[in-house]
C-alpha cells in the first residue's frame, strides 16, 4: 500500500477506521523514510529481501544456482524438472504433488532428488509422486498406493 502524503492523511486515516481529525499528521522525515522502506509497488524492502532469500533457498537445495539467470528453455530436461519443483517449493507447501519427478534427469541428479524427496518426508511434507516407474517410487518411499484403471 502507498504511503499518502500529509495533505492525504484524513482520507487514510477514514481508511483504516473512525477519523480523527485531531490527530498529528506525520512528520516530512517519516514519510520519506516510509517511502524510502516501500518500492513502487508498494511491497516493502522486507517482503523482497525474504523473497530472494526463499529464491536462494530453493536454489541451493536444488543445486540450480549455477543456472539462477539462465532462461528455463535452455535448461536440460532434468534441470526443468528441477525449476519446476522449485517454483513449488518457493511457497513452503505441506503438500507436494510430483507428476514424473525423475523423468529427463541423468542417474546423479536421480539419486539427489530421490535423497531430497526423503528428506522432505523426513520433515514433515506429504509427497504424492505420479510415475508408472514402481522401482523408482519404492526407492523414495515406504507407503505406496498403486491405483490401476
Amino acid at each position: 500500500m502507498r504511503r499518502c502524503r500529509r495533505e492525504d492523511t484524513a482520507r487514510t486515516l477514514s481508511s483504516r477506521g473512525p477519523t480523527n481529525r485531531h490527530a498529528t499528521p506525520p512528520s516530512r522525515e517519516q514519510e520519506d523514510q516510509d517511502d524510502a522502506e516501500n518500492d513502487d509497488d508498494g511491497r516493502g524492502r522486507r517482503d523482497d529481501d525474504r523473497i530472494a532469500a526463499a529464491v536462494r533457498r530453493v536454489l541451493v537445495e536444488l543445486d540450480l544456482t549455477g543456472h539462477a539467470h539462465t532462461r528455463i528453455d535452455r535448461l536440460s530436461g532434468g534441470q526443468r524438472k528441477r525449476a519446476s519443483v522449485a517454483q513449488e517449493l518457493l511457497t513452503g507447501p505441506s503438500l507436494l504433488i510430483l507428476d514424473e519427478p525423475l523423468s529427463g534427469m541423468d542417474p546423479i541428479a536421480r539419486r539427489k532428488t530421490i535423497r531430497l524427496i526423503k528428506d522432505w518426508a523426513k520433515a514433515g511434507k506429504s509427497i504424492v509422486v505420479s510415475s508408472h516407474i514402481l522401482h523408482e517410487v519404492e526407492s523414495m518411499t515406504s507407503n505406496i498406493l498403486l491405483i490401476n484403471n
